[in-house]
């Protein structure tokens, strides 16, 4: 969300529930994600960097801090390690889960924990690669550590055959330094907080966790439209349990 200003490529959409005085917006996989450009050049360069980075955790990250990373170990492509956080961008205050990287943390988590980044890129670039490169991704990395308060990052540079050139340490005000003619980051957090205030301000009359509305962004034409659901329907995704367990804590305080 915080990227659509200046976001070309990936297309995106989000389900919203407002129920209880509370937001919910999860995003939902989309048919049309690239605008239909599946095979171009683009998105071919991400899918190729993402199956880098993937290989390169296995050489870097290891699940115990008391011994190295084995590259043999098939690569685990599902499991991932969450965590919760919470933030405030314009008086709006967010709970969110993301995937996270961590280190030093002596086997377990807690507020002490220090999370990082690791990241690809390739060594040398166009300048219409550069240019898309700091659009499209830098500012996608910068988000990923703002939200969740991320400082280091370690970047990784590679050839085009995908061998790691260099890995350099580096901080997350550094990549947007890096860029700063290309974006803004208040562009960015402004932007984030009046698409909430907005969502906010179009569901605020409901009260309901089965009606959804769904909004898409569509990075060709930088547009966001939405569409209504009422009622139970196939986006609704608060569960019942967790609707059961509000309704109970209400009536208990009674």
């Amino acid at each position: 969300m915080m990227c659509a200003p200046y976001q070309k490529i990936r297309n995106w959409t989000l389900a919203a529930s407002y129920y209880k005085n509370t937001m919910y917006i999860c995003e939902i996989d989309s048919e049309d994600r690239t605008n239909g450009l599946h095979l171009d050049q683009a998105h071919l360069d991400i899918a190729i960097n993402n199956s880098w980075l993937e290989k390169l955790k296995q050489y870097c990250l290891s699940e115990s801090n008391n011994r190295m990373p084995d590259p043999s170990q098939p690569l685990e492509k599902h499991g991932t390690f969450n965590c919760v956080f919470s933030t405030t961008i314009s008086g709006i205050k967010m709970i969110f889960e993301a995937p996270m990287i961590v280190e030093n943390s002596q086997n377990r988590c807690d507020a002490e924990s220090n999370f990082v980044e690791l990241k690809v890129r390739p060594t040398t670039m166009s300048q219409l690669e550069w240019s898309e490169y700091y659009l499209n991704v830098a500012t996608k990395w910068w988000a990923d550590c703002y939200l969740v308060g991320i400082d280091d990052l370690f970047i990784a540079t590679c050839d085009k055959n995908g061998r790691i050139v260099h890995i350099k340490r580096t901080k997350s005000r550094e990549i947007y330094k890096e860029s700063e003619k290309y974006w803004s980051t208040a562009v960015c957090a402004n932007f984030m907080a009046r698409l909430l205030s907005t969502i906010k301000c179009t569901m605020i009359h409901l009260n309901s966790a089965s009606t959804v509305y769904i909004y898409d962004f569509n990075a060709m034409n930088a547009q966001i439209t939405y569409k209504v659901y009422e009622g139970r329907n196939r986006y609704t995704f608060i569960p019942d349990w967790y609707r059961m367990m509000l309704d109970n804590l209400e009536n208990s305080m009674h």
